[in-house]
């Protein structure tokens, strides 16, 4: 029998990609036993499963962690990993196979989306520090938290991930995924909040306020292009307030990281946020594209607190 600290646990989503991990779990199964790298399978059942098996895992002794799906899966196996006091980081590893529609944290790290050269780096791979995110927000009248790896959106992100929810779609497909951002822009109502960093402080409606640990989301979206995932800082950006045909013409900077250039943005590097609604407006708060809930939300950075497995 494999020891469990040097065994990988597998958590695997079935709707990812389109049911594509199902389809795929023979010739995955495969290339790790020729591999010879030990590993134990787990499908999701549920939204927030992911979080439950890896705390559990953990807690069993496991010490290697893998998410076979999306960046969601992803944010949910960290989650699990981080949520629990008996282990330290240190002794614990993560990594991703992206089977996922956004797959945007992958980029960071480059980690590989063909199988075998996948493999080949699980094998031989090695281990760097990422800073984490750790988002307070509301959820049904509730103060929750969650950590998040990528990128935390609130207002128009949260928004979208709202709708999103809201309709129970179990697969995104690119092209849905862009037909939804552009769909919610005709319902959108920019929420007035105030924003505070540091000493600065920030009134007024926003577009969108995004915090990163790394710098792409929303399937290749830059919101975020100075963000650096082990400096020990939040990469911060404020968008004012525009108009639905201003944004749209602000497209191409979204994807070419020139967002700051835009006159309606402020970008900065913090190490924690604050953003609270102003009268009636709803903030809606997404995070690794995940649903989470509402502001009044704060944001902090956890320095070095995920090994990934490059």
């Amino acid at each position: 029998m494999n020891n469990l600290d040097q065994t990988w646990f597998c958590v695997a989503n079935p709707v990812a990609g389109g049911g594509k991990v199902v389809r795929q779990r023979p010739r995955i199964e495969r290339a790790l036993k020729e591999a010879s790298i030990p590993f134990e399978w787990h499908w999701t059942e549920s939204a927030g499963h992911a979080i439950e098996l890896a705390r559990a895992a953990v807690e069993a002794g496991y010490r290697r962690f893998v998410a076979i799906g999306g960046d969601g899966t992803g944010h949910e196996v960290v989650n699990g990993m981080l949520s629990q006091n008996a282990v330290p980081a240190s002794q614990m590893w993560f990594t991703l196979l992206p089977i996922g529609t956004g797959n945007d944290w992958r980029r960071c790290f480059d980690l590989p989306t063909r199988l075998n050269q996948w493999v080949r780096r699980l094998r031989r791979g090695r281990s760097v520090w990422q800073d984490v995110g750790r988002i307070h927000y509301q959820r049904d009248g509730r103060s929750c938290s969650r950590y998040f790896i990528n990128v935390a959106g609130l207002a128009y992100d949260g928004y979208v991930g709202r709708v999103a929810a809201q309709r129970k779609w179990t697969h995104f497909s690119k092209l849905m995924y862009m037909w939804l951002i552009f769909r919610c822009l005709l319902s959108y109502e920019l929420p007035e909040a105030e924003v505070t960093f540091g000493e600065s402080r920030r009134k007024g409606k926003f577009y969108s306020i995004n915090a990163g640990i790394c710098p792409w989301s929303g399937g290749g979206i830059r919101m975020v292009p100075h963000a650096r995932p082990d400096d020990g800082l939040l990469a911060l950006t404020l968008a004012g307030e525009v108009s639905v045909w201003g944004m749209l013409r602000a497209v191409p900077l979204f994807y070419n990281g020139k967002i700051a250039t835009h006159p309606a943005v402020e970008t900065d590097q913090v190490p924690s946020v604050t953003i609270r609604p102003i009268g009636h407006s709803i903030v809606d708060v997404e995070a690794d594209g995940e649903y989470l809930g509402v502001a009044p939300a704060h944001i902090e950075i956890v320095p070095r607190a995920l090994q990934v497995w490059v």
